[in-house]
């Protein structure tokens, strides 16, 4: 095995269909937006996670958008009982987003501390992309080291 780190601003070229765990958080804003503002929203994907992440930053602009976030993202429940938004409390769920094969990602950022484990991310900015609603779109997003790792792709 050769280990092989990019250099910022590489662009990736998946060579299959990444899935991963999307937070809702400040700097995911712009593809959870996306995802609510083009009714791509599925909410099957709404996965469970033991990730320590506060999401109490604003998403989509529409009463039905809004539904959605505080239903799953901002409404943390603690033995079974919804309790009233707290930001000091994190919230437990992700969402479980795909892009499919031949997106081109660009990396934009490397959050990776000793000690900080739990927040090892890489930022990335997608910029060709199959699905027809992002073609006019670049959205920035974020992704835990976890996932990233498992990215098959082909730098250009």
């Amino acid at each position: 095995m050769k280990l092989t780190i990019p250099e910022l601003k590489t662009k990736l070229k998946l060579k299959e269909n990444w899935t991963f765990d999307l937070f809702y958080e400040r700097r995911n804003t712009s593809l959870f937006n996306l995802l609510l503002n083009n009714k791509l929203f599925d909410e099957t994907k709404i996965v469970p996670t033991l990730e320590d992440v506060h999401a109490w930053y604003n998403c989509g602009k529409t009463k039905e958008t809004k539904e959605i976030i505080e239903k799953y993202f901002l409404t943390p429940k603690i033995f079974g009982r919804t309790i009233p938004f707290d930001r000091s409390i994190p919230n437990n769920n992700c969402y479980r987003f795909t892009w499919p094969i031949d997106t081109v990602l660009v990396i934009d950022r490397y959050y990776i501390r000793n000690g900080g484990e739990t927040f090892s991310s890489l930022t990335f900015r997608a910029t060709e992309t199959k699905i027809p609603e992002f073609k006019k779109h670049k959205p920035r997003f974020w992704a835990k080291l976890y996932d990233v790792n498992n990215i098959h792709f082909e730098a250009l």
